[in-house]
């Protein structure tokens, strides 16, 4: 009898540590009207600071409903499509939150969002709609010397206080909140040494010596001392803004100490492996090696390149989720390089036109075909469209050659609108769905795409218009074939 007590006693202990063990789901719900994207993506982070991405439908009023187990522990994200953007937010395992706004604009989304459910995302609330009663467009990167460091000193004091209401000497249901008051507090600090440092290294608008001596004034000492404590990797500042710009800092050191070696992506990922410690040197040697691979290689000798150099420091890391993103990397781009090297056939696609008809690039077989990957937010893009217009008119008469302008990451909104100011006269596409996205890998816009007559690849990176004769070359070489 004895036997079987301790033993039912022992499996309700084991079911008491399992049920403790699984995550708490995690909802989300609300509307978001006027827009024309049905689909919201929402992000999530695992704790290794890998992200992950879910859609969530969007009713026709704008309605929304979505629960997940995903949400394994406390962060902040962002909510968004091509026609709005919910940045900054706090979800956690448990969570039951609500948002509410007008996406009419992006003004008009960040004065009415309204996000329920959490004690934590207070500070948004507040935050942002301080920032629109102020209207201040001072942008700190324009600034310099004694006005930055006033700009910076008065940031530090709206945040302290906005921490202060919000996170401070608080009794609450929320059981996060001081997990998110601590992470607000970092994230906050870490912003403000991140415009010094940026402010020395990028911009000029400080020298060393008063960045240094500012940053001891307002930051606690005991951070100053040690930059690596596991603790700030709960900050997305600290992770992203900083940490990158730490390392830049090193560069700068190392470059005036030893100026004849070459700064290479190489050399700076040694610098990472050197001076950094702790999950900040794993995290930054995995990021500095994941955008390494996605923005930089561009052929198939760069990548067996990247292969040899990023070996050591692979074999390094503990983080097994690290090193299977990195594999699957390689991976994916040796794909990508084989399917889009010159000669082989172009990735199709279907797309509808500002004027509602459709076409496929199969369409122009036969003809050169010169693409426009652009936005409507990419200012670079739109300067490119006077030397388009140009290449346009000189060409519109020759039927050896078709340039068609293809929207990528845009709201259709935003695009018909600066369809209408820029008044291209070439045939214009709408990549609604992200298809042309993803098969041309468009990291960077603008960007260029030259096929030739049959179909295939002449180069993923052609000459942008304003660089006519370099452009019309490559257009006469084959046109002539």
């Amino acid at each position: 009898m004895k036997t079987k007590t301790l033993l039912t006693l022992m499996l309700v202990a084991v079911a008491m540590v399992t049920r403790a063990q699984e995550t708490e789901p995690f909802t989300l719900q609300g509307k978001i009207s006027n827009v024309s994207d049905p689909r919201l993506l929402f992000f999530i982070e695992s704790k290794s600071g890998l992200s992950d991405i879910d859609t969530i439908s969007l009713q026709p009023d704008g309605s929304f409903h979505y629960t997940t187990n995903k949400v394994t522990y406390p962060q902040r994200t962002s909510l968004q499509n091509r026609d709005i953007q919910v940045n900054d937010f706090f979800i956690a395992p448990g969570y039951q939150l609500t948002i509410t706004g007008d996406g009419k604009d992006i003004f008009t989304l960040v004065k009415t969002t309204r996000i329920e459910g959490a004690e934590s995302n207070r500070y948004k609330q507040l935050h942002d709609s301080i920032r629109i009663a102020r209207m201040d467009m001072t942008s700190w990167s324009d600034l310099k010397g004694d006005s930055l460091l006033q700009y910076i000193r008065a940031e530090k004091l709206f945040t302290d206080s906005l921490e202060k209401v919000v996170f401070h000497d608080k009794e609450t249901t929320d059981p996060y909140l001081g997990h998110f008051g601590r992470m607000t507090y970092l994230n906050n600090l870490f912003n403000r040494l991140y415009m010094l440092m940026a402010s020395v290294i990028n911009y000029g608008s400080l020298d060393e010596k008063t960045a240094y001596t500012f940053a001891a004034e307002i930051t606690d000492k005991a951070i100053l001392d040690d930059l690596f404590d596991e603790e700030y990797m709960i900050s997305d500042f600290y992770k992203t803004w900083f940490l990158d710009e730490y390392r830049r800092a090193l560069e700068a050191k190392d470059a005036r100490e030893n100026p004849s070696r070459e700064n290479s992506r190489f050399h700076q990922l040694e610098i990472i492996n050197t001076e950094f410690r702790g999950k900040a040197k794993e995290f930054s040697l995995f990021r500095f090696m994941r955008d390494g691979l996605k923005y930089n290689v561009k052929t198939m000798e760069q990548l067996n390149e990247y292969k040899s150099a990023f070996a050591p420091y692979i074999s390094n890391l503990t983080d097994p989720d690290y090193k299977q993103a990195i594999v699957n990397l390689f991976r994916e781009k040796e794909e990508f390089l084989s399917a889009t090297r010159v000669g082989q056939p172009a990735p199709d696609f279907t797309l509808e036109s500002n004027t509602g008809e459709t076409y496929s690039l199969a369409d122009f077989r036969g003809k050169v075909v010169y693409i426009d990957l652009w936005s409507s937010w990419c200012r670079p893009c739109r300067e490119e469209i006077p030397s388009l217009r140009e290449l346009h008119e000189k060409y519109k008469n020759d039927h050896r050659i078709a340039i068609i302008g293809i929207s990528v990451s845009d709201s259709f909104d935003r695009w018909q609108k600066a369809l209408s100011e820029d008044k291209p006269e070439w045939l214009q596409l709408f990549d609604s769905d992200g298809a042309v996205d993803a098969a041309y890998e468009v990291h960077f816009i603008p960007k260029y795409i030259l096929i030739d007559k049959n179909g295939h690849i002449v180069d993923m990176d052609a000459p942008r218009p304003s660089n006519i004769a370099a452009l019309e070359n490559r257009l006469k070489e084959e046109m002539e074939k």
